[in-house]
């Protein structure tokens, strides 16, 4: 079945904003989690995969990832891009799902100095349910 979501980017630390994809997206709901599949723009596809404690991420264009994300838990997560395969670190703070918002808040260590971090927010657009 296919379900509209809107999928919202904020870095946490200096506020911009994006809309990463506003579309149908494939929706898949096995017995433990929900499946999202999608194409952005640049034809990146992406996998969403929403279970009650966690999300995973898969994400296959130029830049390949799979970040798994756990609410106050560290995750080691894979990335192969043109310029190498790299190991990153992620720290989850926060994670909500109640089916129609999906949020998912998390900084990205990298050894350095400045911290990287991002709040994902996914909107699904159910019978009677209206983007905000």
């Amino acid at each position: 079945m296919r379900k509209k979501i809107k999928v919202k980017h904020t870095h946490r630390y200096t506020n911009e904003k994006a809309i990463l994809f506003e579309g149908q997206a494939l929706c898949n709901e096995f017995n433990d989690y929900i499946e999202y599949l999608y194409n952005e723009a640049d034809g990146t596809k992406v996998m969403m995969y929403i279970y009650s404690h966690r999300i995973e991420i898969k994400r296959h264009g130029e830049v390949l990832s799979s970040l798994d994300m756990q609410p106050e838990k560290k995750t080691k997560n894979l990335m192969k891009s043109p310029y190498g395969e790299f190991e990153i670190e992620i720290y989850t703070y926060d994670f909500q799902n109640d089916g129609n918002y999906i949020m998912v808040e998390y900084d990205v260590e990298n050894g350095l100095k400045d911290k990287d971090g991002f709040k994902i927010e996914i909107e699904v657009e159910e019978e009677g349910y209206e983007f905000h």
